[in-house]
């Protein structure tokens, strides 16, 4: 998402997060409970390239499915 800032990622995969956590999947939800999600974000700009903003959200979503699940984080 070229020229987004951070605020505007996290607000956008918060939506994403909280949309899928609202699901009613019949014959899933009833019997598993809610669906949860695990977003990583990075980011590279004009000193990095897309690889490393990639290799950046990989690393994120890691350590949100580490830190419990239902979460959004940014590497650092």
């Amino acid at each position: 998402m070229p020229s987004t800032s951070k605020d505007k990622v996290e607000e956008m995969a918060e939506t994403i997060l909280r949309s899928v956590e609202s699901m009613v999947v019949p014959s899933y939800t009833d019997i598993h409970g809610r669906i949860t999600t695990s977003i990583g974000c990075g980011a590279a700009d004009q000193a990095n390239n897309v690889e490393y903003g990639l290799k950046l959200a990989d690393e994120a979503l890691y350590c949100s499915k580490s830190e419990g699940r239902n979460r959004v984080m940014f590497a650092a």
